[in-house]
Order: C-alpha cells, then structure tokens, then sequence
C-alpha cells in the first residue's frame, strides 16, 4: 500500500497550531500580569547607570516587578522617570524607601524598595481610588553619591589650594622684604652693641667721676642750710636807722642833681660827643684789627696764672678774715681811687672785648651743642639710677666743709659790712668828677688811643711776667700763713681741691661721652630709622596676615564647610559600610564561583556540545530551505515513500 499526504495542507496546519499556541500563551501572560500588577512610576534624581528596560524592582529582596520604561522628565532634565509594573499587593506606602542597587558582580541595577508602615496610606489603593497612577521618589544610589560627593570635595579643595597659592604668592614678597630689613636691623644693633663694649672701661670711669662729684656736691648741699642761715642773720643784722640815713643821704644828692640840672646837660652833650669820639675808636680798633687778635692771644697764658692764683686764694680765705679786719678806712680811700683809674683801663679792655662777640656767640653756640650732648647723656643718668643713687648718698660729706665756709663768709660779709662803713662819699663824688673829666680827655685824646691800646699790649705781656712772679710771692706769703690754723686749712684745701678734681674729671668724661655720642649720632639715627621702619613693614604683614588668618577662620566656621565635614563623614561611613557588606558577600560568591568551577563547569561542557548540535542542526535546516523554499510547503525529496511489502 502507497501513503501519500498533502504536505500543503499539513504544513498550513502546523503553522496555524504553532501561532495559536504561542498567542495562547502569550495572552495568558498578559492577562495575568494585568490583573495582579499595575503601574507605577518612580522619579530618579540623578545618574541611573546600569538600570535598563527590564530591571528589576524589587521589595526587601523579593521581586515584585520589573522596569517597562525610562525617560527624562522633560519639566526637569535632573530627574528620570521609570515606569514599571510591579504587584498590586505590594505594602507601598507613604514611608516606604526607594533606591537604586547594584546586583553582585555583574553590576545590573535594580530599584529597591525598603520600609513602610502598614497603618500608613497605601500609595497604589490611594492612586487606583483617585485613577491616577502611583508615584514614588527613589534616592540615587550610594555609590553615585558618594561619587558626587568626592567630585564637589575635589573641586572645593582644588579651589582652597589656588587660594592658598594665591596668599602666598601675594605675601611672599613682603614676609622676604622683612626678613632683610630685620637681618639689616640686627646688624646695625651688632655694631652698636659692639661700639658700648668697646667704650665700657670709659662709661665705667664716667660713672665713678659722677660718683665723687655725688659726694662732694652732697657735702655742699648739705651746708646750703647753715649759710642761708647765715644770711638771715645778716639781713637781720643791718640797722634801720642807718638804711634811713642812707635814703636821706641819696635824697640829698637827688636835690643837688636838679639843682645842678644844667650842669648836667652840658655833661649830656658830652657824653654825646664822647659817643661820637668812641664811634671813630670803634673805627680806629677795626683798622687795628690784628693787633687786637695779637692782645687776645696774648691773654691765654693770662688766664692760666690766674685761674691758678684763684686755686690758691681759696686756700687763703682763712687769713684774709683776719686781713680784712685789720684793714684801714683811709688806706681802703686811696685804694678807691687806684681803682678809679683801673676803672677806666677797664672800660677800654671792655670795649675791646666786645669787639670780640662773634668768637664769644660761637663759643656760645658750642656749649649749645654741649648741651645737646647731655641731654642724650641724661638718657644715659636714667638707666644707671642705681649708682646715682648710691652718689646721692655720698652727698653727706659735703655739708662739713659748708659749714666751715659759711662760717668764714659770715665773718667775711661782717669785715666788708664795716670796709664799706669806712668808704669816704665825697671821695665818691670826686671820682664822678674824674670819671666825667677822663671821658671829655678821651674825647680830646682819640688820636692817641691807638698808641694807648699797642702800650696795653705790651703792658699786658709785662703783666704776665709780673703775675709770674706775684706767684713766687704767693708761695712766700703761703709759707707764712702755714702756721695759721693748718690742720683747717688744710682739710679745707683738700676737700675743695678733690671736689674741683671730681668736678674737672666727671666734666671730662661728660664731654667725652658726649663728644662719643655725638660722632655717633648719624649711625644712632640711622638705626632709629631702620627700626621705625621694620616695625611698620612688620606691622603690615602682621594686619594681611591676620586679614589671610580671619578669612580662613570663616571658612573653617562657615556652614558649608559644616555641610562638607558632614558630607565627608556620611560619605566615609557609607563607604564603610560598603566595604563591610561586600566583605560578608565575598565568602558565598567564592563558594559559587568554585561549585561553578567543578561540577557546573561539566555541565556547561555539555551545554555547549548541544547547543553546538542544535546550531549546526539548526543550520541544515536553513541550508535547505535556502535551497528550496517551497519544501517548507509541498515537501522535499527527503520524503520517505513507503511502497508496502516487498513482493516476491
């Protein structure tokens, strides 16, 4: 028997069984996952990388649904809106978390949901009761935040450096300028450091001379009392009677002058005439000039002996008490009018003298200096108050001898009281008298006042050698009054000739100091100026300083750095806690990867050997049908014909 089918019909059957099967299935699935799942969507802030169509979502670990869909939100490009289909009896409520996971390994995102309170709205009955579509805000994932994070702290620090850099590239200069000017500083102070010590031994020997000028000056201050004293008694002394006679008497002698009134205008015109004869001396000494120079000159060796005949006659102010007392009125007359005469040698020295006033204002000047230089000394006085003091103290001694010399000036002031008790007034008038007919002569005489002054010159240089051996006379007159009181004398002598030696010393070494300080005044007043200076500059970096200081203050304060410490601490702790569920999901992924290696591994072998045979199957197939089509309808030569028995 021969079977032969309509393969036509039988593949068109086959294919109409297929297709309804597949959309049997198909609508089964579709109609089941309508009526147990809805729509939701979840608003994503942030990147989603690695979430796709078909990712998971999933509820405590259990799946619940799946993503259908993913968009931006075209009202807000920040944000992704996922739709997905996820179980209608899923407990999603108001308090119910959304986040974006990662799966193992493989790196497939997933959206997560944790939480919820079941006494809470339930979002998907709310939104079915309002037919409206659920929706719920999920977080972006951990590690997307902490990657967000880490880029904003790298931008805030990167910023904070190029500020830094920027401070200190303003700054440098100045904190460089300083240090030079502080290093120049120091070595001005090295040098005048160096310079006191140098001088050391000279302000040591300055400051004894002060110390023995303390003492001898307290010895006098302290005798100031007694001879103010003694001017009390003095003053109390003087007999009123007789002050009212003196008044009378110049009364008298008033009246007699307005009587003689014209007399005196005659001696007025003369004196008119004697000025004009003194303005063509004046001329006269000008023209004379450097015989003037010559006589001053001349005056210096002078001036040596006589300050040493005054050295003496303090040591002879004992004996001339006595002197003084037994002097005569009469004699004393006669004296008047020897100094009369010497009154008009005088007058002449005086006048030229006061041609002298340029050299005498510019000795004037240098004691200006001179006092210049102690004020800079005192300075000096007030850091050694110590040793002052301790001078102060030696001042003691001195009243001794001030004393004694009051005591002697008492005696003194009374011997004079009565020497000018003594003096003869008529002899007074007539030395008037004289006085008045010397200046008419002078007048008359002015031709000769040239002569007069170059006789002066060489009376004066006679005088030198007179005054030269008045002094080997003083040394006789010395040894005869050795026998008067010695021991005072003595004492006395010694005590004015130390305190004088103190006196010359302490003023040596004041000007010496001074005349030191002095020299040195350009280098003191360059180093005030460099430390005027460096403290400015140093007062300037100090106020940037500060302003760099306050700045970086108020960022360590500022709430953004609180919000980035607490970034970098939440960031910190996210990633420990990372750490911590990666390391307790590394034991079982390393059990699976070896249960993989072992027996899983034979079973992809032969997987992969079916599928091998299934492919090349596979692809026979399609050879075939690529060579004729219309197999697929009417069949192929491959076609098994079955004709029965065999028969025989």
């Amino acid at each position: 028997m021969e079977t032969r089918a309509n393969y036509v019909l039988v593949g068109v059957f086959t294919v109409v069984v297929l297709a309804l099967s597949f959309g049997f299935v198909w609508w089964s699935a579709n109609v089941s996952d309508q009526d147990s799942r809805v729509q939701m969507l979840v608003r994503i802030e942030g990147s989603v990388t690695g979430l796709s169509v078909g990712s998971q979502v999933l509820f405590n670990g259990l799946r619940v649904g799946d993503v259908r869909n993913l968009r931006i939100d075209p009202n807000d490009p920040r944000i992704v809106i996922a739709s997905t289909q996820v179980d209608a009896t899923t407990p999603i409520t108001t308090s119910t978390v959304a986040t974006i996971g990662f799966a193992g390994l493989t790196g497939q995102a997933f959206i997560e949901l944790k939480g919820g309170n079941v006494n809470e709205r339930n979002i998907i009955a709310y939104a079915r009761e309002q037919g409206a579509v659920p929706v719920i805000r999920a977080d972006p994932s951990d590690v997307t935040d902490i990657l967000a994070t880490a880029r904003d702290i790298a931008d805030r620090a990167d910023n904070i450096l190029s500020q830094f850099e920027g401070m200190v590239g303003d700054v440098g200069p100045a904190v460089r300028t300083t240090a030079a000017n502080v290093s120049a500083t120091s070595e001005n102070i090295k040098v005048f450091t160096d310079s006191l010590a140098a001088n050391s031994g000279q302000i040591d020997e300055f400051l004894q001379s002060v110390s023995r000028l303390a003492v001898t000056a307290n010895t006098v201050a302290e005798a100031l009392p007694d001879a103010i004293r003694s001017v009390q008694d003095i003053v109390e002394a003087v007999d009123p009677a007789a002050v009212r006679t003196t008044v009378d008497n110049v009364a008298a002698m008033s009246g007699t002058l307005r009587a003689q009134s014209d007399n005196v205008a005659s001696v007025v015109e003369s004196v008119r005439t004697a000025a004009n004869s003194v303005g063509t001396i004046g001329e006269t000494i000008q023209r004379n000039t450097p015989g003037i120079d010559r006589f001053l000159s001349n005056l210096g060796p002078i001036s040596d002996t006589a300050t040493s005949v005054a050295t003496r006659l303090d040591s002879a102010l004992g004996s001339a008490d006595e002197i003084l007392a037994a002097v005569d009125p009469a004699v004393v007359n006669a004296t008047l009018r020897d100094i009369s005469s010497a009154a008009n040698t005088v007058s002449d020295v005086s006048t030229m003298v006061g041609e002298q006033r340029e050299e005498i204002t510019e000795v004037l000047q240098n004691v200006t200096g001179i006092t210049r230089n102690l004020r800079n000394v005192t300075n000096g006085f007030s850091e050694n108050r110590e040793t002052i003091d301790r001078f102060i103290a030696n001042l003691g001694p001195i009243s001794d001898n001030a004393s004694e010399a009051s005591t002697k000036l008492n005696r003194t002031l009374d011997d004079a009281g009565r020497l000018v008790s003594g003096i003869d007034r008529q002899r007074i008038s007539e030395t008037v008298d004289n006085v008045a007919g010397i200046v008419a002569g002078l007048n008359a005489k002015t031709p000769q006042i040239q002569s007069v002054i170059d006789g002066a010159d060489r009376t004066l240089r006679t005088v030198d050698t007179a005054l030269t051996g008045i002094d080997g006379t003083r040394q006789r007159v010395d040894a005869i009054l050795a026998g008067i009181d010695p021991e005072t004398v003595n004492r006395a002598v010694t005590n004015v000739s130390s305190a004088t030696d103190n006196v010359a010393r302490a003023a040596d070494s004041i000007a010496s100091i001074a005349n030191d300080i002095g020299a040195r005044r350009e280098d003191i007043n360059r180093i005030i100026t460099n430390a005027e200076q460096t403290s400015a500059k140093v007062n300037t970096a100090s106020t940037r300083l500060d302003t760099v200081l306050a700045s970086l203050d108020r960022l360590l304060n500022a709430s953004s750095t609180e919000g980035l410490a607490a970034e970098a601490s939440a960031t910190l702790a996210a990633i420990r806690e990372t750490a911590t569920s990666i390391n307790a999901r590394v034991g079982p992924i390393a059990a699976n990867i070896q249960a993989f290696s072992g027996n899983g591994l034979s079973e992809v072998r032969t997987l992969v050997r079916d599928v091998t045979r299934s492919v090349n199957r596979i692809e026979g197939a399609v050879t075939d049908f690529q060579a004729d089509p219309s197999r697929i309808i009417f069949g192929g030569d491959e076609v098994k014909q079955f004709d029965g028995r065999t028969r025989r």
